[in-house]
C-alpha cells in the first residue's frame, strides 16, 4: 500500500468529516465505521484504534 492509498482511507470532507472510514477488527476489537465522524467528536477508545489502525498502515507502506 502507498501513502497515497492511506491517505484516502482516512480523507475528510468539507466539514472535517471521515468520508469512509471502516477499521476492520483487530485482535480482540469489532470492526468500527466513523464514517460522518469528525476527529474531535470521536471517543478515546476510537482514536486510539484510528492511531493503531494508521500504524499498521504506514509500517507495512512501500513509500
Amino acid at each position: 500500500m502507498r501513502a497515497s492509498e492511506i491517505e484516502k482511507i482516512f480523507a475528510t470532507d468539507e466539514e472535517g468529516r471521515f468520508v469512509n472510514l471502516v477499521i476492520p477488527a483487530l485482535g480482540k476489537f469489532p470492526e468500527i465505521d466513523l464514517s460522518g465522524k469528525k476527529r474531535l467528536e470521536l471517543s478515546l477508545d476510537e482514536v486510539v484504534r484510528v492511531k493503531k489502525y494508521a500504524g499498521i498502515l504506514y509500517a507495512e507502506c512501500e513509500d
